[in-house]
């Protein structure tokens, strides 16, 4: 499994809302798209800082997958217009588990 890191640096003040427009429209759709999502965060050390974790079989599903979604009318029309002014930065890192992490996640689904 191929999992990406994303980290989100949410404007002061509108965590609640990003995490209320996440939790049920963006992981939902995300979902029915494909993705295996794998957990959400808020940072302790950073109350501006939400992480996410969302797995994928391999690159070419990622890239189908990221397709999907981000060039779709409802990400562009109904989604991002909801968290645009309020997502600051974005960053991705893409990660491999080990044999003891994807132990784990084999465990979750």
């Amino acid at each position: 499994m191929l999992v990406e890191l994303r980290e989100y640096e949410i404007a002061e003040g509108a965590m609640a809302d990003f995490v209320k427009v996440f939790d049920e429209e963006v992981v939902p759709y995300q979902t029915s798209k494909g993705i295996v999502f794998l957990g959400s965060y808020v940072s302790e050390e950073n109350p501006n800082t939400f992480i996410w974790l969302r797995g994928f079989k391999d690159q070419a599903e990622l890239d189908r997958i990221y397709k999907a979604i981000y060039e779709s009318e409802h990400w562009l029309t109904v989604i991002k217009p909801k968290v645009a002014d309020i997502l600051l930065k974005k960053k991705g890192t893409l990660i491999r588990p080990t044999s003891a992490g994807q132990a784990f996640i084999d465990r979750q689904a």
